[in-house]
């Protein structure tokens, strides 16, 4: 399931950005399958297995058309986020070519699936 969705997300260009509407669905249903698969309890609170989310992440797609899709003007940059669950802290950082850009911020944990 998870290759599944790797192989789709391999088939777009710009983190998704200009990706046919048939694509995303597919990739989005992909992810939804993949999600029900997923054993950890409350994945958005603190405690979920502490270190799990933990790391540096690369962006394969996203549906969000607007910057933190590493839109800058009219190009799209290489975006990455690192996770620190313990603190509620993430940094999202767009590289475009010799050009980084960085967000840093703090979440709030909403219930168990959402910050």
């Amino acid at each position: 399931m998870k290759q599944k969705m790797l192989s789709l997300c391999e088939e777009v260009t710009g983190n998704g950005v200009t990706a046919s509407e048939d694509l995303c669905s597919r990739i989005c249903s992909a992810v939804d399958e993949l999600d029900m698969l997923n054993p950890t309890v409350d994945p958005a609170s603190m405690g979920a297995q502490a270190g799990a989310l933990d790391g540096t992440w690369g962006l394969a797609f996203t549906t969000n058309k607007e910057t933190s899709a590493g839109k800058i003007g009219p190009f799209v940059g290489t975006v990455t986020q690192e996770v620190q669950v313990g603190i509620g802290k993430y940094v999202n950082r767009v590289s475009l070519g010799p050009v980084s850009l960085a967000l840093t911020a703090h979440w709030e944990v909403l219930d168990g699936e959402n910050w």
